[in-house]
């Protein structure tokens, strides 16, 4: 007999796949020979159709990731305005330039899972919010990248890819990773 956590995790599974109402009882038809999930009746005929999901959702998943992976900053609709104002940034004198710009978004855009968690999850809001409270070091503590300089791009550069070394040196641990320090310090 089926038990409402298991009825749960077929259902939860079938969102999760984003399995429609027919192809959901095609399997159930398929792997256990009924119509519905709370006509399953043996272990066996519900670990068929719980085994048979979990490797659909697997492979979803896996698809997912691929396609996220593939994902440049530079395709988003907010990557494209970033690119137009740095452009402009770019352009004034003392300021980065629009490669050092690229490369710090490229940077910022590679360290997402970090940022994305938040409420705010817009790549210009959160690099702002990053600068703003002095986590690029106090030589970058600006409430903008749009007022930095060439000097504080630089220094932003090391910081990030720092960060993202670090991140790679310890498979994405977040409390070993550089902290920006004074001048004197450089990059822990």
């Amino acid at each position: 007999m089926i038990t409402n956590t298991e009825i749960k995790r077929i259902k939860t599974l079938q969102r999760v796949c984003g399995l429609d109402d027919d192809t959901y009882r095609d399997i159930l038809r398929n792997r256990a020979g009924v119509n519905s999930c709370k006509d399953l009746r043996s272990p066996r005929q519900i670990q068929a159709v719980i085994g048979h999901l979990c490797n659909l959702a697997d492979k979803a998943e896996k698809k997912v990731r691929k396609s996220v992976a593939a994902w440049r900053w530079e395709d988003l609709p907010e990557g494209a305005q970033l690119l137009a104002r740095a452009g402009k940034v770019a352009a004034r004198k003392g300021r980065p330039s629009m490669g050092q710009l690229e490369f710090i978004f490229g940077l910022w855009w590679s360290l997402r899972d970090e940022w994305s968690k938040g409420a705010d999850k817009q790549m210009e809001a959160t690099l702002n919010h990053f600068l703003e409270n002095g986590r690029g070091g106090p030589e970058v503590k600006v409430a903008s990248w749009q007022w930095m300089t060439a000097d504080m791009a630089h220094h932003l550069i090391e910081v990030l890819k720092g960060r993202v070394a670090s991140r790679k040196r310890n498979g994405g641990n977040k409390k070993n990773e550089p902290r920006a320090t004074g001048a004197a310090g450089g990059i822990a």
